[in-house]
């Protein structure tokens, strides 16, 4: 199942079904399950090469991106927000 909040028309009406928006709901289903996203080691590695530079000690880092400090992979709120 995938589950996708999206409207399907400028004035939707009280009957705002599949049937009557099929069209619109054909190109948001392909639009949302062909959607590809980065892996958390590709994005955070796409932000460093684009903004700066990979240090040996997580003491001299401006960012922390790891398991179990920083920005973790159980932020996916943080990540959403502030990376993708």
């Amino acid at each position: 199942m995938v589950w996708a909040d999206v409207a399907l028309s400028k004035h939707p009406r009280f009957a705002n079904n599949v049937r009557d928006n099929l069209s619109g709901v054909s190109l948001m289903l392909r639009a949302v399950t062909r959607l590809r996203k980065p892996d958390l080691h590709a994005l955070f590695g796409l932000h460093v090469r684009a903004r700066g530079a990979w240090v040996e000690s997580p003491d001299r880092a401006d960012a922390v991106f790891a398991a179990d400090r920083g920005l973790t992979p159980f932020d996916p709120d943080r990540v959403a927000a502030d990376y993708l």
